[in-house]
């Protein structure tokens, strides 16, 4: 999920694994990002079954 500075969701499309690099997670955007504050959240299910979960400034 990608979040503006006011912590309102950016229109983004379905996250997709990059085939030349498995350990990479990538998200389409629908439009360009103005200038600001962004924040990433994600969640993925691990290997062994737990979910990790991170905030990420971007």
């Amino acid at each position: 999920m990608l979040l503006d500075g006011q912590q309102k969701t950016v229109a983004s499309g379905k996250s997709q694994r990059d085939t030349g690099q498995p350990n990479r997670l990538t998200v389409p955007l629908q439009a360009p990002l103005r200038p600001g504050d962004y924040y990433v959240r994600w969640h993925v299910l691990s290997v062994d079954g737990h979910k990790p979960a991170a905030i990420a400034l971007a």
